[in-house]
């Protein structure tokens, strides 16, 4: 799917946006939701929405930077697109409701959506946008000592699906890579930040948290019903990471 000539950004964030969505790369930058929460359309990676005004700076950029892609995906939709994101926040909305019927797009609305989501520039895109999350895994990362490329794509995770690891965690975490002496033993240092992150989730969630961390240090594994293979698939390995390589 990946090579190393793709960035270390993109192909972090193109796994983790595959476990958030179940819909493994390129699928993952083209899934849809409707108002089923009251966001109007969600849409992407990490589904950007209408409703709190996350999906519009994103259309913004792609009608201005590709603006002749836009027009040959929208065809006779185009002047509606772009004309959408000159309107306020509430006529967007009534838009997005009028489009779909039972929380679905209706056709081609639902084609043109998973079009746009399909191209590499939409794509780098969504990439960018997400960027502040692989910063803050890859700040985490270099709090713990992990180097490789797999090190950093565990800590983006956390960033994404947790958010931060506390103080107090870090401490059991610290305490016991030092007790155990795996100080230099990254695959080990990795699987005791799974399992401490793991245990501080919510009680209902942890072993779910659990095996999705531990997927990141053994390489692979399935989730939610979905196998993974993170160097055939991501070229994400235990090499060191070139985190100087995170344009699109």
């Amino acid at each position: 799917m990946y090579d190393k000539s793709t960035s270390l950004m993109k192909r972090v964030l193109s796994l983790i946006a595959s476990i958030e969505t179940s819909m493994k790369a390129p699928l993952c930058f083209a899934r849809v939701a409707g108002d089923f929460d009251g966001a109007g359309i969600s849409f992407g990676i990490f589904q950007w929405n209408i409703g709190q005004n996350t999906l519009q700076p994103l259309l913004k950029q792609f009608f201005t930077r590709h603006e002749s892609i836009a027009k040959n995906i929208f065809g006779l939709k185009f002047d509606e697109f772009k004309g959408l994101l000159a309107k306020s926040l509430a006529e967007q909305l009534d838009w997005a409701k009028k489009i779909q019927s039972k929380n679905k797009l209706l056709p081609p609305y639902d084609s043109l959506f998973k079009n746009l989501g399909l191209t590499k520039e939409f794509q780098d895109i969504q990439i960018e946008s997400a960027k502040f999350y692989f910063d803050r895994g890859v700040k985490m990362a270099n709090e713990y000592g992990l180097k490789s490329e797999v090190g950093i794509a565990l800590m983006v995770d956390i960033a994404v699906q947790n958010g931060s690891i506390n103080s107090a965690t870090k401490n059991l975490i610290l305490k016991e890579i030092e007790q155990k002496g795996f100080k230099d033993n990254e695959k080990e240092k990795m699987r005791i930040i799974a399992n401490r992150r793991a245990e501080a989730a919510n009680p209902k969630w942890i072993e779910d948290v659990r095996k999705r961390k531990l997927m990141f240090v053994e390489g692979g594994g399935a989730i939610h019903g979905i196998n993974y293979k993170l160097s055939e698939e991501y070229a994400i390995d235990s090499s060191v990471a070139n985190v100087n390589n995170s344009v699109v």
